[in-house]
């Protein structure tokens, strides 16, 4: 298949040589732009998934230590949770504990 297609382009007038090249170029193109954007896409997809990990890590130890009777502000100071998130926490603490089985 590869040398029919250098034969064929060998076969082009000038014009349908360089017409030719360009659509080549043009593909090549599209190509290398589709694997940047999926290699950035990948990238942000891990990103925002450790983030949320980070972010369901720090609610879990939260919800431990709230459930331990610790202060409020101390549970925000160390955890990296604002206030409002640890009270959603202890108003969801039922729901999540039981979907996670405890």
């Amino acid at each position: 298949n590869k040398v029919f297609n250098i034969a064929e382009v060998a076969n082009m007038t000038p014009e349908e040589a360089r017409r030719y090249q360009i659509s080549e170029q043009n593909y090549w193109d599209a190509c290398t732009l589709m694997d940047e954007a999926t290699q950035k896409g990948r990238a942000e997809g891990i990103r925002i998934g450790e983030e949320r990990g980070i972010k369901t890590g720090r609610a879990e130890i939260a919800r431990k230590l709230l459930a331990k009777g610790m202060d409020v502000d101390f549970v925000a100071e160390v955890s990296g949770l604002t206030i409002d998130e640890l009270i959603d926490i202890a108003k969801n603490k039922n729901e999540t504990g039981s979907r996670n089985g405890k």
